[in-house]
């Protein structure tokens, strides 16, 4: 997801930075339509590249010089490599159904909510809280108001400031749409971490505004206001250095658990696949696309299936099922429909921290565990209902050694499955 979200911010910044150097029909116009394109394919909010570069050449033509001015050839080169790019993408388009409320009518009849989300979205590069993302957004956004118009006010910086009125203008446009698609999932939505890059290249445009009005115009309320620019790009620097370097408690945490739920999509419980996607089918629909072709996290030779068996071993236990504890534990299909987790602790043969741990029902299917992302020995695996059927099963452990060449089993349990 970070890779093709690189791509499109890529295909951003060199469109619209090659086309304020483009004159006609030149090297700089094809150079801008390509990486367009590029930046289209990366993600769907990649087709807005299209209009505001439009809208970029129409600045240019409108307040540029008469010798920096694009040519009609220039429009013609960007227009039909739009309707071109356009065509491709919407091809056998379908927009797909998400399972939480969207549309412009849901976002109206929700606009605080909507006003969180913008606000959340231009704050994200400055913080990673959300109330603060939503306090510091609006004041990202005046900053861009103020030099918008300011520059318009002026006129005679407005065409050599193009590209970077264009970042904004993309920003803006793609945080409004977002909230149009993302709202129902919650205004914090607006804080994932792929939305950041994009954010940025608005924060770094308005500051870029800024820095150009204050060196032409020379005005005390212009300087006001990029100190404040300044100061809030500051704060939002040392926010983040102190988030990073605290780390904020159970990231690692959630990181490892979504690798966890793509990974083993098809056995891990409901709740846990609902930390990928809010909708469990849809991870498990498209992970085995993914490990058919090596894409994403099933790019690398992980080990699959078990080594060699030797024997019983007495370094692990199971401690818990769905928190319950005892000799037999009850499992209901109906009141543990979420998943059932199993947690427990498990050391190799020679007291080493295992390479691998699986639960295993009856023998028959093998359930991979989440190691504790620190190194220590606990572990948890998270089990689908829907593998168990009513009745009695025995629950054992299957743990590899630390350099994975064998694997013992240890830890049996017994449960009792209702409907």
């Amino acid at each position: 997801m970070g890779t093709v979200f690189s791509l499109q911010e890529a295909g951003i910044v060199v469109a619209f930075l090659l086309l304020h150097r483009t004159r006609g029909a030149d090297s700089f116009a094809l150079g801008a339509s390509a990486a367009a394109f590029v930046g289209t394919f990366s993600s769907g909010g990649g087709v807005f590249i299209w209009p505001v570069g439009l809208a970029q050449l129409l600045l240019q033509r409108w307040r540029g010089l008469p010798e920096e001015r694009p040519r009609l050839s220039a429009f013609l080169v960007w227009i039909g490599s739009a309707i071109l790019s356009l065509w491709l993408f919407f091809a056998g388009y379908r927009l797909q159904k998400v399972p939480w409320p969207t549309g412009i009518g849901y976002a109206l009849r929700h606009p605080v909510e909507a006003t969180q989300f913008v606000a959340g979205m231009f704050g994200s590069p400055l913080t990673d809280r959300a109330f603060l993302a939503q306090l510091l957004g609006p004041i990202v956004l005046a900053f861009g108001a103020w030099a918008v118009f300011r520059l318009v006010r002026t006129r005679s910086s407005l065409a050599n400031a193009a590209p970077w009125m264009a970042f904004f203008a993309f920003v803006l446009l793609t945080a409004v749409v977002g909230c149009d698609r993302r709202l129902g999932m919650g205004a914090t939505q607006a804080l994932v971490s792929r939305y950041c890059g994009l954010t940025s290249l608005a924060i770094a445009g308005i500051y870029v505004l800024l820095t150009r009005l204050v060196f032409h115009e020379r005005r005390r309320s212009d300087l006001l206001v990029w100190s404040g620019m300044a100061a809030l790009l500051l704060l939002g620097s040392l926010v983040s250095f102190v988030a990073w370097r605290k780390e904020p408690p159970g990231w690692r945490e959630q990181s490892a658990l979504r690798v966890y739920s793509v990974r083993y999509a098809d056995v891990v419980s409901d709740k846990v696949a609902a930390t990928t996607y809010p909708d469990p089918a849809v991870v498990r629909q498209r992970a085995p696309f993914l490990r058919a072709h090596g894409y994403s996290l099933f790019h690398d030779a992980s080990p699959v299936g078990l080594p060699r068996y030797e024997g019983d071993a007495s370094g692990c236990s199971i401690d818990a099922i769905n928190g319950r504890t005892g000799p037999l534990i009850d499992i209901s299909r109906s009141a543990d429909s979420a998943g059932v987790d199993v947690a427990g602790w498990a050391m190799d043969q020679a007291g080493q921290e295992p390479s691998r741990v699986f639960v295993s029902i009856d023998g028959r299917i093998d359930i991979p565990a989440l190691m504790d992302p620190y190194g220590k020995s606990g572990f948890v695996s998270y089990v689908r209902t829907s593998l168990f059927t009513e009745g009695a099963h025995t629950l054992q452990l299957k743990v590899v050694s630390n350099d994975g060449d064998s694997y013992r089993t240890c830890g049996s349990i017994r449960i009792r499955v209702t409907q």
